[in-house]
């Protein structure tokens, strides 16, 4: 799970995003709460629409690292505004 946690906020980093993630790990457990998607709000910021379709591409991501590490996954997207993603690799 360690590993894991540290390449998401790698990936959050890299995308200059690194306040939209929150982690936090026990030994069983990673839950990772995202406040924002930093793709959409570039899309965004740039005049370019989201396609209905782009969350997919978390949905893949998510659940190749989770296929990969034989884990466990749970997740929810609040109905806020904005939306908060949580992700639980168990």
């Amino acid at each position: 799970m360690t590993a894991l946690a540290q390449k998401i906020q790698e990936t959050y980093i890299a995308e200059k995003a690194e306040d939209a993630p929150e982690l936090t790990q026990d030994v069983h457990c990673l839950t990772v709460k995202i406040a924002y998607c930093p793709a959409v709000k570039h899309l965004r910021a740039t005049g370019r629409v989201v396609s209905q379709w782009f969350p997919m591409t978390t949905t893949a991501v998510m659940e190749t690292l989770t296929n990969a590490g034989n884990l466990r996954l749970k997740w929810s997207i609040t109905t806020r505004k904005p939306a908060l993603l949580l992700i639980v690799f168990l």
